[in-house]
């Protein structure tokens, strides 16, 4: 397995910035794009801000699920009689057509995206470049280090490169910074990505993300009110833990600055909780089931739902989960009674 951690942070933010309107932080797609995952922060113009999580469907007629909130830090797998607080981080899951309608519905006007400004030059902001060039998005890049001006500037002839340093007040001003529709900072250096995209939401720039390296600065990250960051390091560790956790994950997705997964099984017969209304399995604590993805279908699960041979699951949990059988610790029902029927019949024979 071959990983490229600065190509692997392009995609995620020409994903953000592309799929979704503003309202959303981060996004992953599971069940090869059909299910997608939103994390978004609930702001206090939000009609989310308040609400019981049984009246979501009152609110939002699409089939959706709120399959996690982080609130001061902390993890919470949530009931429907929690309350959504303002400034709660919370993961929102559904069919990919369903999420788009539920963005545009929190922010109001959803925007097209013409126009980006990226702040360093460096191998991300190369690649996103590209990617957004294949989008007809046009591109503008301010870099310090003049050679590397003069090598983006061969290498990407579609977009428009300055020297200059990203972090001058003035310098974005004169280039008209506050009217592009995404401002990204890509610099090697955290503290000049802080400045940078405080500086623009002070200018109220519609879309701002900024790259951090390190992780301990999350707490000071949300005391400043940024919302989207990205870290290639932790992008990395998701393709890496997908991976090493074994061959039954499809996707795997960690919850920045908690223990919480959001991961993609596909059922077999080895899990032993197949036919079983959900109603009817006794869970280990703190695993949710978001959703399951049977052909086209996509189920947001109630209790007398069963998962089937074949189905995508989607799980939220705080557990260290490698396959779907683990996620259970009790069958119930007449199909586990009849198994355990059999089972005590084949050791009376045995006898």
């Amino acid at each position: 397995m071959v990983i490229n951690p600065e190509e692997a942070a392009a995609d995620e933010i020409a994903r953000i910035i592309t799929a979704l309107p503003g309202s959303a932080v981060k996004i992953e797609n599971f069940a090869k794009g059909r299910v997608r995952m939103v994390e978004l922060i609930v702001k206090a113009n939000m009609p989310l801000a308040g609400m019981q999580l049984k009246h979501i469907s009152e609110k939002f007629p699409d089939p959706l699920l709120i399959g996690a909130i982080i609130r001061n830090g902390n993890l919470i797998i949530p009931k429907g009689d929690d309350i959504l607080q303002v400034n709660d981080a919370i993961y929102v899951v559904g069919k990919t057509a369903s999420m788009l309608s539920f963005c545009k519905s929190l922010q109001g006007v959803s925007t097209k995206v013409r126009n980006v400004m990226i702040v360093g030059g460096g191998r991300i902001a190369y690649y996103l470049a590209r990617l957004l060039g294949q989008m007809h998005i046009k591109v503008t890049i301010i870099e310090k280090d003049e050679e590397t001006c003069l090598a983006l500037a061969e290498n990407l002839p579609q977009a428009l490169i300055i020297h200059g340093d990203g972090t001058d007040s003035l310098l974005l001003q004169s280039e008209h910074f506050e009217s592009t529709d995404a401002f990204i900072s890509l610099t090697g250096r955290d503290e000049e990505n802080l400045i940078a995209t405080l500086i623009a939401k002070r200018h109220n720039v519609e879309r701002v993300i900024t790259k951090i390296s390190r992780n301990h600065c999350s707490e000071l990250i949300s005391d400043l009110g940024i919302d989207t960051v990205i870290t290639p390091q932790d992008i990395i560790t998701n393709n890496i833990l997908k991976n090493v956790r074994g061959h039954a994950i499809e996707t795997l997705h960690r919850m920045m600055g908690t223990d919480g997964e959001m991961i993609e099984f596909i059922a077999s017969e080895e899990d032993g909780i197949l036919n079983i209304p959900l109603a009817k399995l006794e869970f280990i604590p703190d695993v949710l089931i978001t959703t399951i993805v049977r052909k086209n279908e996509v189920i947001v699960p109630t209790g007398n739902d069963c998962i089937f041979k074949g189905d995508r699951v989607l799980i939220i949990t705080k557990q260290h989960i490698t396959s779907l059988k683990e996620i259970a610790t009790k069958a119930g029902g007449f199909t586990n009674e009849l198994k355990n029927s059999i089972k005590k019949f084949g050791n009376a024979l045995g006898m």
